[in-house]
């Protein structure tokens, strides 16, 4: 089974648009209370209410990829 790629843990502000040499990237992971402060600017982000994210981030943190990326699938909502 191929691993699924997480988007990064965008901070306050921080778009989902990237530009870049392979171009235009959409993606990210948020507080459902910044996703919920401009739904628009963070369509195309995944999203967790904001005591899961703080158990995400603190996962990721910690080096502890693998229970984040459970953590991640159980808690997360696709805003695409």
């Amino acid at each position: 089974m191929e691993e699924q790629k997480i988007g990064k843990i965008l901070e306050k502000g921080e778009s989902t648009f990237r530009n870049g040499a392979g171009g235009a990237i959409c993606g990210g992971v948020v507080s459902k209370s910044v996703f919920d402060s401009d739904p628009w600017a963070y369509m195309m982000a995944c999203y967790m209410d904001d005591d899961k994210f703080e158990q995400y981030v603190s996962l990721k943190k910690e080096g502890k990829d693998k229970e984040a990326t459970v953590f991640f699938n159980n808690n997360a909502k696709s805003a695409i």
